[in-house]
């Protein structure tokens, strides 16, 4: 298994190292999705392994390390294979800077929004949000999926209205923080990224991105010195992706022949509170409730599947699927990021921002990039109704 690490890892260096030369800077849009994926295959997986020896098939592990390796080398391969001419984007560019009022107003119907859970739970959604987050996976998808969409995109056209932060960012740090969702943090992470990457231009040369990551793995040190592994030791449950991979590879069950890609992808779109019959076990929600039942019934949040669904679908070929998807992704990708470099499109950012892996809505599966591209088209329509025209002549 160590080698298989360290293989594995110093193919991600060198594609990393590549794509920054490429771009001209180390502190990339691909730190998103590669922030997703380093820590669970790379941190979390071998603290997990040395402290559970021998229950590892390495056969089993080989292909889920491949699978991931090809996936970011689709995505990678297809943003560079895509058109990058901008010119398509007009010459000429007009557009709007969203007035504080529009901001102000999304960020207080974000909390509007969540208020049947402030109405149940009270002050247990400040001191215990996880906990309240836990127990709500029935009823109140609505209050949170659609409260944390809204604060994004208050939090999407802040970042388009400015060129440095301010303190207002603390607000949107407090407001991710009531909501017990990791998804949140990473979503407004990945748009502060795109953000400082496009539109200051804030670039890091391989010297100081060295120091960076030397500094992110001391402090991993330092956690391991300071409480002798436990802090790490519990968030090593977080590579349970891999396990649960693993967990269907080596069974014995019938592929789905598609079935779960076509139900994450539509049963996923219609909420329960217009479908009263939707049925709780659709999708990769199948396969949590077929290997890991009890977990899955508690209704405290369901263990991921999602990263074997094309392997459940359709076996070993599933890595086909696989690398097909991500590399039309990547095509995509390329698009939404010219239209935000250049007309500073609310629809590039967020468009974007999902493509590259950060769950906007906070939906756990599915894809829902039309329904993301909808709304940011909605809210430049708002845009241009409460802020005066700007206009870009040379970019």
């Amino acid at each position: 298994m160590e080698v298989l690490f360290i293989v594995c890892f110093a193919l991600y260096v060198v594609m990393y190292f590549f794509i920054s030369v490429k771009e001209g800077n180390f502190f990339n849009i691909f730190l998103i999705p590669l922030s997703l994926e380093i820590p669970i295959l790379f941190i979390f997986e071998p603290i997990y392994f040395y402290h559970n020896q021998g229950s590892y098939n390495v056969t089993t592990y080989t292909y889920i390390y491949l699978t991931s390796v090809v996936q970011f080398l689709a995505l990678v391969i297809g943003f560079y294979m895509a058109s990058g001419n901008r010119n398509i984007l007009l010459k000429k560019v007009t557009y709007y800077t969203p007035s504080p009022l529009l901001i102000f107003s999304l960020f207080i119907l974000s909390y509007l929004i969540f208020l049947p859970v402030f109405l149940d739970f009270g002050l247990e959604v400040f001191f215990n949000p996880r906990s309240v987050y836990s127990q709500t996976r029935y009823g109140y998808g609505l209050s949170y999926f659609l409260s944390n969409f809204v604060l994004i995109c208050s939090f999407s056209l802040f970042l388009l209205s400015k060129n440095k932060l301010s303190l207002m960012v603390l607000f949107y740090l407090f407001s991710a923080y009531i909501k017990g969702q990791k998804g949140v943090y990473f979503s407004l992470f990945s748009l502060y990224l795109l953000w400082l990457v496009y539109q200051t231009g804030f670039k890091l040369s391989l010297k100081n991105f060295s120091i960076f990551i030397a500094f992110i793995c001391s402090l991993i040190y330092f956690l391991y010195l300071s409480d002798n592994f436990k802090i790490l030791d519990r968030y090593s449950k977080y590579s349970d992706y891999n396990r649960n991979f693993s967990l269907v590879m080596e069974s014995d069950i019938d592929h789905y022949h598609g079935q779960l890609n076509f139900e994450n992808f539509l049963v996923s779109k219609i909420p329960r509170y217009f479908w009263n019959d939707k049925p709780v076990e659709f999708g990769s929600f199948i396969l949590s409730n077929t290997f890991k039942e009890s977990q899955h019934k508690k209704g405290g949040g369901s263990p991921s599947f999602k990263k074997v669904v094309d392997y459940a679908d359709f076996g070993l070929f599933g890595i086909v699927f696989t690398v097909l998807k991500y590399f039309i992704i990547g095509v995509m990708l390329k698009f939404f990021i010219n239209l935000y470099i250049v007309r500073r499109s609310i629809i590039g950012l967020m468009g974007s921002v999902y493509l590259l892996g950060a769950d906007l809505l906070g939906a756990g599966v599915g894809f829902f990039l039309f329904e993301i591209v909808v709304a940011a088209w909605f809210l430049s329509l708002l845009i241009k109704r409460s802020r005066n025209l700007k206009e870009i002549v040379k970019l």
